[in-house]
């Protein structure tokens, strides 16, 4: 008899030259140095990002000069169990009144809030959803 796995889903957009990119912010780019083919049996190349494109978590260096940058912090802080929230349609900021029915004693330690129905992949949304400062610090808690 075997055992169930874990499910794993992998909530990545893609990257591309034409993913979304804040305004101001480096964009996607590919450059080929070498290509399979007559003189190069590899495909190699370079890529020029921020490191906002595309699913990411910010590392607290992003908001603190004395923060951890992303490669230092566990991985395990980014898997494992967790509960998606649709916050969707709630405007520019998520407040805790738009969640807080989804504040259950059963919670896991990680909580994925769904802000788009559907993301765009292919050009910057100015209205963007954040997180209101009240509802990230009652998150934290």
């Amino acid at each position: 008899m075997s055992q169930a796995r874990p499910m794993l889903w992998d909530i990545s957009a893609p990257v591309h030259a034409a993913s979304p990119v804040y305004p101001g912010d480096t964009p996607y780019q590919q450059q080929w140095s070498a290509t399979i083919g007559p003189g190069s049996a590899v495909n190699v190349s370079s890529l020029t990002l921020s490191p906002h494109i595309g699913t990411h978590a910010d590392a607290p260096l992003h908001y603190d000069n004395h923060g951890a940058a992303i490669g230092a912090l566990p991985l395990e802080a980014f898997i494992g169990p967790c509960r998606v929230i649709h916050a969707i349609g709630c405007g520019l900021l998520v407040e805790w009144r738009h969640i807080a029915h989804a504040m259950t004693p059963d919670l896991p330690p990680r909580v994925l809030l769904r802000t788009y129905a559907q993301a765009p992949v292919d050009h910057w949304d100015a209205g963007l959803t954040a997180c209101a400062p009240e509802t990230l610090e009652r998150l934290a808690d």
